[in-house]
């Protein structure tokens, strides 16, 4: 039998296929962060970033490697919002949740900065 993680990580391998051009692969510039050619001053000019991430999702590491990627590029205002206890997706699965209530407010709080 295929345990949960298992089927995660094919869907999320599957979901790169379906998105990544033809000839194409992870290390683009469209999926590879670390790939993008930015001079200091267009890092500047970057809005706020929040980056999302759930304690027990197979992808959290990614989420914290982005989120540290950008403070060392000195994007102005990155914020990184750990939910504990909670797996990829969350919020679809249970959108009644008081974990997707509480993910809900941070992104509104989030949307309405000033």
């Amino acid at each position: 039998m295929i345990d949960e993680e298992t089927i995660e990580v094919r869907m999320n391998d599957m979901f790169w296929k379906l998105s990544i051009p033809e000839g194409f692969n992870r290390d683009s510039f469209g999926c590879n962060f670390e790939m993008v050619e930015l001079s200091k001053d267009e890092w500047g000019r970057f809005p706020n970033v929040v980056v999302f991430v759930a304690e027990l999702d197979f992808l959290m590491e990614r989420g914290v490697m982005y989120a540290e990627y950008m403070k060392s590029k000195e994007v102005k205002n990155v914020k990184l919002i750990e939910t504990k206890e909670e797996n990829h997706v969350f919020h679809v699965y249970h959108p009644h949740s008081e974990a997707t209530s509480l993910l809900q407010r941070q992104m509104a709080e989030f949307i309405n900065l000033p």
